[in-house]
């Protein structure tokens, strides 16, 4: 088995740590987008779920406004709405 020098194997932990550094400095840097980006997400579902009640909203007041004018005879009016 040969020898390693100690400043070889100091070297080697060396660029271990920095490579282990680094690593954990692109996983900090994601989970930073990544949380970002789940803020985002949950604002943009707020904003649908709005956008959805606004919508249904809007539907039940156009099915008003067709039942009021819409000619049906009184015994079928109680079907439209």
């Amino acid at each position: 088995m040969p020898l390693v020098p100690l400043n070889a194997e100091r070297g080697n932990h060396s660029s271990l740590s920095s490579v282990i550094c680094q690593l954990s400095s692109v996983i900090c840097q994601l989970s930073s987008v990544n949380c970002h980006l789940s803020t985002v997400n949950c604002h943009l579902s707020s904003v649908i779920c709005h956008l959805s009640s606004v919508n249904c909203q809007l539907s039940t007041v156009n099915c008003q406004l067709i039942i009021r004018i819409s000619p049906c005879p009184p015994p079928l009016l109680s079907a439209c709405s």
